[in-house]
């Protein structure tokens, strides 16, 4: 065998270290070899669950995609309504939304509805 030696509690045994005989030694390369192709047959079962759990995800959310684009259109349009100027410019848009908040706060019956609003509503 390939240099095994084994630790024995047989007390005919002189030495307590002995070399392997050819019988172990057979077990040791028919250990190795079902080692080896365990750990190939478990590493191609984990990658087939990796892709059937990917697959399922993309799945999941290609049923879910018009919803998801619809959401993402209306934060976009209801981002750009909230925020009307540029970046340099907006320091003005708080003032105006404060005021903006002001007047709907205390004057309920004044309903300012934006135009741009209507196409939101309109497109969903």
């Amino acid at each position: 065998s390939p240099g095994s030696y084994y630790l024995t509690n047989n007390p005919n045994v002189t030495a307590s270290w002995y070399q392997a005989s050819d019988v172990n030694g057979a077990y040791y390369y028919v250990t190795l070899f079902l080692l080896v192709a365990f750990m190939i047959i478990s590493n191609l079962m984990l990658l087939n669950i990796l892709i059937a759990m990917f697959t399922e995800s993309y799945e999941k959310i290609s049923s879910n995609q018009k919803t998801i684009w619809k959401f993402q259109r209306y934060s976009l349009l209801k981002d750009y309504e909230s925020k009307f100027l540029p970046v340099p410019l907006n320091i003005i848009h708080y003032p105006l939304s404060f005021a903006r908040w002001f007047w709907k706060k205390f004057h309920p019956k004044n309903k300012y509805i934006n135009p741009l609003r209507k196409s939101i509503d309109k497109t969903f």
